[in-house]
């Protein structure tokens, strides 16, 4: 896979999400240390010089070997590197519930409540939802709203009266998302049960994510991510899963975006206008260290979609992509 996903975390990398609660119970798992060995230096380090009886003495101070308590990140990049020797990480495309997984997703953010059947205590409030794509997989992850790293907008955001994606009934998926909020919130979490395995992931991603119950702002807009995701379900080209820590990408990834051209698409039959003209946009397939593939989206005039004639062209072989234009990953196998 170009541009892998690293288990470690820097500094630098910017930490959206991490649960704590995971991060214990994993810790315990590996048995891995919360300190970590270091030099302790005095609070008063300087050196000096003192003259006594004529003679020049030196007085510097000693650092000892202690013990130092291993940062938040540390502790998640040591879980990881742990996770990875003893080969308890998978990646795409073969995906397996119960197992935890590194992938790269284009997700949104926010909160999923049905307005019926949802009171203030629910365990439904205190849910975060990333909603995308990976290369392969449409993504439902869900977490803990309190270990989302913000200014607690999103810990005011569980106390509104609506949700980002507000339903106004799920009745059938009530079970499964239930089983998933308590996935999200408790650390002795035991699974979905075999009835909560047979519901359909993809119906409640249609009925509880779709544009149309879109009636709050989201936590954050498109982004790419990265996750250390526990794979709860499968189902098809869909997986659910809670992960142990999120992070966003800065740095282009491989994937196709839009370039910028833009072309107007006459239908066939004149009737299918009354909506307007539609536009098609132009992408191409950045590789890492090229630009192929250049095409046009097509659009949708009923019965069938259509592509502009007009002739696409191709990025210049310098230029970088903008993840802000980005349009979906590619995939490793390419």
């Amino acid at each position: 896979m170009y541009a892998p996903i690293e288990w470690h975390l820097s500094k630098d990398d910017i930490l959206l999400y991490y649960s704590k609660n995971k991060l214990d119970t994993l810790l315990k798992k590996y048995a891995i240390n919360r300190d970590k060995t270091t030099l302790l230096f005095p609070s008063d380090s300087s050196a000096s010089l003192d003259f006594q009886g004529g003679v020049k003495t030196l007085t510097a101070a000693i650092p000892r070997i202690g013990k130092k308590e291993k940062t938040e990140r540390e502790l998640l990049s040591d879980v990881g590197k742990k996770m990875e020797e003893v080969g308890h990480i998978q990646y795409e495309p073969s995906l397996k519930r119960d197992r935890y997984a590194l992938v790269r997703v284009i997700a949104k953010c926010g909160t999923m409540w049905p307005w019926a059947g949802t009171d203030e205590e629910s365990t439904f409030r205190h849910v975060v939802w990333w909603i995308g794509k990976t290369a392969n997989f449409t993504v439902l992850a869900y977490g803990d709203i309190a270990n989302y790293l913000d200014d607690d907008s999103a810990q005011r955001r569980a106390e509104e009266h609506k949700a980002t994606w507000w339903p106004s009934r799920a009745d059938t998926y009530y079970k499964l998302i239930e089983s998933m909020s308590n996935s999200a919130l408790w650390s002795e979490w035991s699974g979905f049960s075999e009835e909560e395995r047979l519901i359909s992931l993809n119906g409640l991603y249609n009925e509880c994510f779709c544009d149309g119950v879109n009636r709050a702002p989201l936590l954050h807009e498109q982004k790419v991510l990265e996750m250390l995701l526990r794979i709860d379900n499968t189902e098809k080209n869909i997986i659910c899963g809670s992960p142990l820590w999120v992070k966003e990408v800065v740095k282009p990834v491989p994937g196709t975006y839009f370039t910028g051209q833009q072309c107007e698409v006459s239908p066939v039959a004149p009737w299918t206008t009354s909506s307007g003209i539609l536009t098609s946009s132009a992408v191409a397939e950045w590789t890492g260290n090229c630009w192929v593939n250049p095409r046009w989206l097509p659009v949708y005039y009923s019965p069938n979609p259509l592509e502009p004639k007009k002739h696409v062209d191709l990025p210049d072989s310098s230029s970088v992509p903008n993840l802000d234009q980005i349009y979906s990953l590619r995939s490793s196998d390419l």
